[in-house]
């Protein structure tokens, strides 16, 4: 049984320093494009589609995005219409842009994946520029760090990025493109990501003066939950995420399990010990800022990276990672912003990462169909667990339940 609403607003004229711009349509993107709109039926919000298949799906789901809340008795669903629609389309190299429109952009929300970031973006690079305000909302960090080099290389004409840190839990639904599900709630949190953190230029949070982008978000707090922090509390939040998906995700993929599983049994919590200990905690404490208060630093002591981990993992226990979610459909994975950031940080600091560099290079060895043989399992064709590749020295056959005493 459901219950459904839909609301719509007409397409509101054209306003370049009002107009929200959304990139990437995933879970995330359509999460937020849904709050925007749910929040302020008058801001006018422009959806980017790189593929002009889009526009079949959009037509066919009624030129709405769908939040569906479920529970045992009713499935809530509420729609959200009103948004302007522009082609980007994938063209041919020299070929101009589908866009309906060459206006500037003075308001992005990225909502890609990080490796598609870079590319995503060029279509629009043209209607950027220093009066600009980009939002990331991404795994892993580096992606901006690309566009500023491939695109905006002058510091003084490069648009204001914010980083977005959103732990709200949102799923697909199956054969339904523009709906998500919200599973679970959790904040947004909000700040700007292109000052000099390490010498902590700017201690000062956005303010929802300060642009329509920051004001919209505001706007939607209430299903949002949106935070507005300084530049450093911004920076730490990232960092903390990154340590987060750097233990959680990549071992998902190799184990095959969902995330409460991770920490599941003896042998898999000394591989995560000897992974925050030896080359994660390591790595990312070079690269916290040295005048970040103690209590603050103290997060990324290793038995405070290691219970943080566990303590999101348990939170979303039944939840598969989106990098598992890559790897079982053949997709592209968010490593190289993950665990990659992590080992070229830690090359430049000499630090030894030989775990990282090893399960890096594996990743992409994972082929859809290891996850097909045993629910829970990532097994070879040959039959044997795929992470008895990544550790061999570990009896993988006799693994110890966390309840069972050694």
């Amino acid at each position: 049984m459901a219950s459904t609403t839909t609301e719509t607003s007409q397409k509101p004229h054209d306003d370049p320093e009002n107009t929200i711009h959304i990139l990437g349509l995933g879970n995330i993107g359509k999460y937020v494009a849904h709050a925007l709109r749910k929040h302020n039926p008058d801001l006018p919000i422009t959806l980017l589609f790189h593929k002009r298949v889009m526009l079949g799906a959009w037509q066919k789901e009624g030129q709405t995005i769908t939040s569906i809340r479920q529970s045992p008795q009713l499935d809530e669903r509420n729609g959200q219409g009103g948004f302007n629609i522009e082609l980007l389309g994938n063209l041919p190299k020299g070929a101009k842009s589908e866009s309906t429109s060459q206006g500037p952009i003075r308001n992005l929300i990225v909502a890609t994946k990080s490796y598609r970031t870079a590319t995503a973006i060029k279509p629009l690079k043209h209607r950027l520029d220093k009066d600009s305000n980009i939002l990331f909302l991404q795994n892993g960090m580096g992606a901006s760090d690309k566009v500023s080099q491939r695109w905006f290389p002058d510091q003084e004409n490069r648009p204001t990025y914010y980083a977005g840190i959103c732990s709200a839990g949102v799923n697909s639904p199956p054969e339904e493109v523009f709906s998500f599900i919200h599973a679970g709630l959790g904040p947004l949190i909000v700040g700007r990501t292109d000052v000099m953190v390490w010498r902590l230029v700017s201690h000062q949070a956005p303010s929802p003066a300060d642009n329509s982008l920051v004001r919209a978000l505001h706007e939607a707090s209430p299903t949002l939950m949106t935070t507005l922090t300084n530049p450093t509390d911004i920076y730490v939040e990232q960092l903390k995420k990154l340590a987060i998906n750097a233990i959680i995700n990549p071992l998902t993929a190799i184990f095959g399990c969902r995330n409460g599983e991770v920490f599941g049994t003896h042998q898999r919590i000394k591989i995560i010990k000897d992974l925050i200990s030896k080359e994660i905690g390591p790595t990312l404490r070079t690269l916290v800022p040295r005048s970040l208060p103690p209590e603050q630093a103290h997060i990324f002591d290793d038995d405070q990276l290691f219970a943080t981990a566990q303590q999101v993992a348990e939170k979303t226990a039944a939840n598969f990672s989106s990098m598992l979610q890559d790897t079982r459909q053949g997709k592209q994975t968010e490593i190289d912003f993950i665990l990659g950031y992590l080992s070229r940080w830690a090359a430049k600091r000499k630090i030894p990462r030989p775990q990282i560099y090893r399960m890096i290079g594996l990743m992409g060895e994972i082929k859809p169909r290891y996850y097909q043989k045993e629910e829970g399992k990532c097994i070879t064709d040959s039959g044997e667990p795929f992470c008895s590749f990544v550790w061999p020295g570990i009896d993988w056959s006799k693994e110890v339940p966390v309840q069972a005493k050694l």
